[in-house]
């Protein structure tokens, strides 16, 4: 449940609900974003895809286990980017905007 707690004018709080929070919000409101390579216009829908793109910038698989999925730019800085193993509809917009800032424009987030 979202919303937004206020104060009657009797002291009492009460949660008034979030309109832009309801599922059948199309558009911007709806929450839902897709990483989107800038140079082709390609969306990414698999780690595959990424894989074969973050390559393409310079960027290496550094560890994999059940959990994360990371990749590094080289040894000799500290750029490293963090993805959850489980599957690639797990990632999050905070995930597709450190991918965003760590290689410097080359993808886009959108609204879905």
């Amino acid at each position: 449940m979202s919303g937004v707690w206020k104060f009657n004018p009797n002291g009492v709080l009460n949660l008034v609900d979030n309109p832009l929070a309801a599922s059948s919000c199309p558009g911007p409101c709806s929450g839902t974003k897709i990483l989107v390579h800038s140079a082709s216009n390609e969306t990414m829908s698999s780690y595959e895809q990424l894989d074969a793109k973050l390559l393409e910038l310079g960027w290496h698989a550094y560890s994999r286990n059940q959990f994360i999925r990371q990749y590094h730019r080289s040894y000799y800085t500290s750029d490293l980017i963090t993805l959850p193993e489980l599957s690639f509809g797990s990632i999050r917009t905070t995930h597709m905007y450190d991918i965003v800032v760590k290689t410097r424009s080359a993808f886009q987030v959108r609204d879905a």
